[in-house]
């Protein structure tokens, strides 16, 4: 169980680090510069509010059930940033971008589902532990990397 305990709370931080990444918004004077730097505030907006869900998360789930409960409640998390993500209307320039951002967080809200149910089973829980440390890993640095070139492309 310790385990699969360590495993959750490296996992969670993986989404942490995107907060690191958020945009600072200062507003140009130009037109496209304002457009540019309000899609960098919505983007760490929509991050905030998942850093925010991610620390209220119980930090020891001690069974199958609270690892589940746990995994749910990420899942949840991660929901509500792809569906926060999918509102947000990016720049034409970096569309194609922005909706591989909104893909990568629906994708990995799929896997949580699943693997939240997998956690439930006691001879399953630490398979379940193994999966979460690997889909969220892949997830944050997919999500991470793709942050990474809008803010370059809009030069941020």
């Amino acid at each position: 169980m310790l385990l699969a305990v360590a495993i959750l709370a490296a996992g969670c931080a993986g989404s942490r680090t995107l907060l690191a990444h958020g945009g600072q918004a200062g507003a140009g004077p130009r037109p496209r510069r304002d457009v540019a730097a309000r899609y960098l505030e919505q983007l760490s907006a929509a991050q905030s509010r998942l850093g925010r869900a991610e620390a209220a998360l119980p930090a020891r789930p001690r069974t199958p059930a609270a690892l589940s409960h746990t995994i749910g409640l990420l899942a949840r998390a991660i929901d509500r940033l792809a569906v926060g993500l999918a509102a947000i209307h990016p720049p034409l320039g970096i569309a194609v971008l922005h909706r591989r951002l909104v893909s990568i967080a629906g994708g990995y809200h799929q896997r949580l589902v699943v693997i939240a149910r997998q956690a439930r089973r006691p001879e399953l829980e630490v398979a379940a532990a193994n999966s979460l440390a690997r889909v969220t890993g892949v997830a944050s640095d997919a999500l991470t990397s793709t942050f990474a070139r809008i803010r370059r492309r809009l030069g941020g």
